[in-house]
């Protein structure tokens, strides 16, 4: 027998110097596995994630760029317009501007009618757009000439209805229609030339391959019940 009570048996308990058994911290009668990460480092995961689907998302916005640039250098069709089709990555994704040129304008003066060689762009696009899963946004642009139609129809509505043929334009083109994240019409009110505001380059259309955040941004505003854009109307 040992003289000072030894056991090689294990104990759930430490030595409590005031004299009481404690549970030790480490050790529970019933022992599970803790499977659970801890709080502090689920944010930091979360991010890190983000961080690189925003990453392959960039990468796959510029290899658009890339064949959308080489198909206009290719195609002599579209070679003939490639001064007047403009193409940046921006925060909101990739921006496809076409603009007017004095002797090439895409619409019919005052009207949404496309000119056959806009719409015929626009075809040619919309197959290399389609190629990717982010969704669009089209907004359409006028100068600052003014003009008035019948009943008030002025550039608001002028300009929503072009962003809405080009719409119809692209979805011609097999671009699917549930990929259109907004149509929406600006007027005169957001310059490419600030400083000729009659300029034919402010005539233009805007087709933005949406990052991500910039869907969901539009997507938020209008399911929040904020201002809408101004929607096509009838010419």
């Amino acid at each position: 027998k040992d003289p000072v009570g030894f056991s090689d048996s294990g104990s759930p308990y430490v030595i409590d110097l005031g004299g009481s058994p404690e549970m030790s911290p480490n050790q529970t009668l019933n022992p599970e596995v803790k499977t659970t990460p801890s709080p502090d480092t689920v944010p930091i995961e979360a991010e890190t994630s983000e961080t690189k689907a925003e990453a392959v998302e960039q990468e796959r916005l510029e290899m658009l760029l890339q064949e959308l640039q080489n198909k206009v250098e290719e195609n002599p069709q579209l070679q003939k317009f490639k001064d007047q089709i403009l193409f940046e990555i921006t925060q909101d994704g990739l921006r496809i501007q076409i603009m007017d040129a004095d002797n090439r304008p895409m619409f019919d003066s005052g009207s949404a009618r496309l000119k056959p060689y806009f719409e015929d762009i626009l075809l040619a696009l919309a197959d290399t757009i389609r190629s990717v899963p982010n969704k669009i946004s089209i907004s359409g642009h006028t100068d600052a000439t003014p003009f008035v139609g019948n009943n008030g129809f002025g550039i608001w509505e002028l300009s929503a209805n072009r962003a809405n043929a080009a719409r119809r334009a692209l979805v011609a083109g097999t671009y699917p229609d549930s990929q259109v994240a907004r149509v929406v019409g600006y007027a005169s009110s957001a310059l490419y030339d600030r400083e000729n505001p009659t300029n034919p380059v402010n005539r233009r259309i805007d087709i933005v391959v949406l990052t991500k955040k910039a869907q969901h941004r539009i997507e938020g505003d209008q399911n929040s019940g904020g201002a809408p854009p101004v929607k096509p109307a009838p010419a």
